[in-house]
């Protein structure tokens, strides 16, 4: 059972991840735009970490990796075919449905074309993504879009563990 809970930290697992969302108040973007008119980000890793997430791209970039976990495009699929490269995971990641529909929701607040997710590797601990179906389950959970969560002020990613 998972339960949420509003303004508190808790858990019950050695490694967690605490989302703060202030609804209703809505920055204007921040974030780089590339020459090539797009946002330009990573897939991070959001492990075990003590750390605040508080920036847009550092939201933009939880969030990106939480779709990306939750897809149907398996991240760690080159473990098992050699052949197929980070490059290659990411563009499947960035042809599904829910990231085009990020991406258009992204361009459209920040005034560019959209997101591209440049190669990389990424996760998000496994405690801290597995309560939730898919993507738009996780953005469910804590009654937000795209925008809010990435462009909201006083928003937060905390990452923590029980080993301090």
């Amino acid at each position: 059972m998972k339960q949420v809970r509003r303004s508190v930290f808790e858990t019950n697992s050695s490694s967690t991840h605490s989302i703060t969302i202030t609804h209703g108040k809505i920055a204007n973007n921040n974030i780089r735009v590339d020459r090539d008119g797009y946002i330009h980000t990573e897939l991070g890793e959001f492990g075990w970490e003590v750390w605040d997430y508080k920036g847009q791209a550092e939201r933009l970039s939880y969030l990106v990796t939480m779709l990306a976990v939750k897809s149907d495009v398996t991240l760690w699929c080159y473990e098992d075919d050699e052949s197929r490269t980070e490059k290659d995971i990411v563009e499947d990641i960035m042809k599904t449905h829910e990231f085009e529909k990020l991406s258009d929701e992204i361009g459209r607040h920040a005034r560019c074309s959209g997101v591209i997710i440049d190669p990389s590797d990424g996760y998000i601990d496994h405690q801290s993504h597995e309560d939730y179906r898919d993507f738009q389950d996780f953005l469910d959970q804590y009654n937000t879009n795209v925008v809010e969560f990435v462009f909201g002020r006083g928003n937060v990613v905390h990452t923590d563990n029980d080993n301090h």
